[in-house]
């Protein structure tokens, strides 16, 4: 059976008239489906899309078996028996846990579409109370019985989870996947404590590859919805009330660079390399990433602010005074 399709309107400003970037890609499934742009804001997504994520074929137990389980073995996460090797998974994910590390309060993270959870895995080592939300039941089952790990099975809205109750919330290669980006922004919010960190990886449409690969960019699947510049990216983190940290796209990764050169030859891709190692190639690599924080209430700046003065932490209290600034300027703009 024909899987629904729906046409929307663009979700970052809701304007109707698009550009078609795309007519016809072979790798997405869904017919009639374009790749469009925004003529208002910019953001790229697909039109029309799949009305349901459960009609997609990363739902179905095939793909964890036969795509999922296999990737992450050949990168070392899983060992050839498809246990869990806690030292290189941990190793893998040690640049974000690193990151967190100050904004550890409640000692509580959430990751949104979690897949099996290989980041909660690395996180809960690192001593943090991990929680999951993962729409496929095949990926979430899996982390739950070989990783013991805490994952609701279903979309975010449906999770059971107090406001302001973690430190950090991550989504690792989601955004791309979602149905209604700004709207599941929001509801991270306002589970989000104030001051905590929002974590963000996905696809940059302005990528070198892209630019080179056109239609056969592998980025291109059913159900990436939606493709993110970093200046769409930050308008959606700015729109949704967070306080970006840091937006960025440098590198090219290796796949990428095969494809080029599979494609284009040995010399576009050695070009495409030193392209992405100069000036030239900033916010142009293969993926981006970014980090926000949600603001503090006035009440909660305030009572930080008297204990770094009581500790005599004045450097710090600066840059909350600059962030808390920043914040003012947003909330103005939204």
């Amino acid at each position: 059976m024909t899987p629904s399709t729906e046409t929307v309107s663009c979700n970052l400003c809701g304007n109707l008239t698009t550009t078609v970037c795309y007519a016809d890609v072979a790798r997405i499934d869904t017919p009639s489906t374009q790749v469009v742009e925004c003529n208002q804001c910019g953001l790229v997504y697909l039109n029309p899309r799949l009305a349901r994520l459960a009609d997609n074929f990363t739902m179905d137990e095939a793909y964890l078996r036969k795509f999922y389980l296999p990737y992450y073995q050949d990168m070392g996460l899983l060992t050839p028996d498809l246990e869990l090797d806690i030292v290189e998974n941990h190793r893998f994910h040690r640049g974000a846990l690193a990151e967190m590390q100050p904004y550890r309060e409640s000692n509580r993270v959430l990751d949104v579409g979690c897949a099996i959870g290989l980041f909660l895995a690395a996180a809960r080592a690192d001593g943090w109370e991990c929680f999951g939300v993962e729409p496929s039941s095949h990926l979430g089952e899996y982390g739950r019985t070989h990783f013991g790990l805490s994952i609701f099975e279903g979309e975010l809205g449906h999770a059971e989870l107090a406001p302001n109750s973690f430190d950090v919330i991550t989504l690792w290669d989601v955004t791309e996947h979602l149905l209604d980006p700004k709207s599941t922004y929001r509801l991270v919010y306002r589970l989000l404590r104030p001051g905590g960190l929002l974590m963000l990886r996905m696809p940059n449409w302005q990528s070198l590859a892209r630019e080179l690969l056109g239609p056969e960019w592998e980025m291109f699947v059913t159900d990436h919805f939606y493709y993110f510049t970093p200046d769409t990216l930050r308008a959606l983190l700015e729109q949704t009330g967070y306080v970006p940290k840091y937006v960025s796209a440098n590198g090219i990764v290796p796949s990428e660079v095969a494809a080029i050169q599979a494609t284009l030859g040995a010399d576009a891709a050695a070009e495409a390399m030193a392209c992405a190692q100069s000036t030239a190639g900033i916010g142009r690599g293969s993926t981006l990433t970014a980090a926000a924080q949600k603001p503090r209430s006035h009440r909660d700046r305030l009572q930080k602010a008297g204990e770094l003065l009581r500790q005599g932490d004045l450097a710090t209290l600066a840059a909350e005074a600059r962030k808390y600034a920043q914040s003012l300027l947003v909330a103005r703009s939204l």
